[in-house]
C-alpha cells in the first residue's frame, strides 16, 4: 500500500498514536520520492535543486485550495513559465497540473470521509472552480464518485 493511502486509512480508524505512524509514512513518501528523483535518466544538478522543489511543494501544500497558475509557482521556483514546466517535469515524472489536480483529489477524498460538508462545499474547498469537472476528475482518479466515496467509507 503506497504511504499516502495507508495514511488515509488509518485516518478511519485513528487509533492511539496514529499520528506517529502518519509521520513514519509521510518520512516514507519523501524516501521514495527522493530515490526515484536521484535514479531519472538526467540526474539532479545539485541539493539546490532539490531544496527549489520542497519550497514549490510546501507552496502547494499550504495554497493548494486557492488558484495557482503556472505564472504563480514559476515565480515561487525562480524560473519562467516554461522553464519551470519542463524542470518539475523532469524531477517529480509528471506534469504540474496533474500534481496539483492529484494533490486536491487527496485531499477532497479525506475532506469527504471526515467532514459533513456537501460535494460541491469541499470541491470548492479544495480549489476546484467546477464541480462537473471536479465530480469527474474524482471518478477518473478513484474510479467512483464523491458521493460513492463517501458512502463507501
Amino acid at each position: 500500500m503506497a504511504p499516502i493511502d495507508a495514511c488515509d486509512e488509518i485516518c478511519k480508524t485513528m487509533p492511539q498514536g496514529y499520528q506517529l505512524y502518519i509521520k513514519s509514512k509521510l518520512y516514507e513518501f519523501f524516501f521514495v520520492l527522493d530515490n526515484r528523483c536521484r535514479n531519472l535518466t538526467k540526474p539532479l544538478k545539485s541539493k539546490k535543486t532539490l531544496d527549489k522543489m520542497k519550497v514549490v511543494l510546501k507552496y502547494v501544500e499550504n495554497n493548494y485550495a486557492d488558484k495557482i497558475s503556472i505564472a504563480d509557482i514559476a515565480d515561487v521556483a525562480g524560473f519562467s513559465e516554461s522553464h519551470f514546466m519542463r524542470y518539475f517535469k523532469e524531477t517529480m515524472g509528471t506534469s504540474f497540473v496533474d500534481y496539483l489536480k492529484d494533490y486536491r483529489l487527496t485531499m477532497a477524498a479525506r475532506l469527504l470521509q471526515s467532514s459533513d460538508s456537501s460535494v460541491l462545499s469541499i470541491s470548492g474547498e479544495v480549489g476546484f472552480e467546477s464541480l462537473s469537472y471536479f465530480n469527474r476528475a474524482f471518478k477518473k482518479h478513484y474510479g467512483m464518485t464523491p458521493l460513492q466515496y463517501r458512502k463507501g467509507s
